[in-house]
């Protein structure tokens, strides 16, 4: 066991001494200096072009990955929305499941769902709202999605073409 700088307070603290103790067993620590390591299921250098490999071998709940970047947008945008098409933004949810703890994993704006991805950006009243005040400001079509990936594909969707197409497509 490891030598404490001070005894347990509290039966609280001694379950989470109990509990980090339990997570250490087995974990060696040595003086060697730590490395960054590219590993797209063996380990090779890193580099742009293993990762474009992986991304166009990877698939997303077994669906082959389609996220096309777009040259009209700021790059921020781009990931954001990559992210967005992978579920890797920070909502209630994704942090309930990485252990964070949050008052409430409903929605902030509507109270009625969990805040989840697909939620906030497709099913919640609220978004809902900001897309119809979207497709006005762009003389769109109202837009309706039902999933990220619609979002995602929505210059395919809206039934415009040309220039504006390009518009929507960002």
């Amino acid at each position: 066991m490891c030598n404490w700088k001070r005894n347990v307070a509290s039966t609280e603290e001694g379950d989470e001494k109990q509990a980090l103790e339990a997570a250490l067993v087995g974990c060696t620590v040595t003086d060697k200096s730590d490395t960054w390591v590219w590993y797209n299921g063996r380990i090779r250098d890193f580099s742009v072009s293993e990762v474009k490999k992986w991304i166009k071998g990877s698939t997303n709940n077994g669906v082959q990955f389609s996220f096309s970047w777009s040259k009209w947008v700021p790059l921020k945008c781009n990931i954001f929305m990559w992210r967005l098409f992978l579920d890797r933004l920070p909502t209630k949810n994704a942090l309930i499941r990485r252990n964070i703890h949050v008052d409430s994993p409903l929605c902030g704006w509507c109270e009625i769902e969990e805040e989840t991805a697909e939620h906030i950006f497709t099913g919640c009243g609220v978004s809902a709202g900001v897309w119809n005040g979207v497709s006005r400001w762009c003389r769109i079509p109202d837009i309706f999605v039902f999933h990220v990936k619609d979002l995602v594909n929505l210059h395919d969707l809206c039934g415009i073409v040309g220039v504006r197409r390009r518009w929507c497509r960002g």
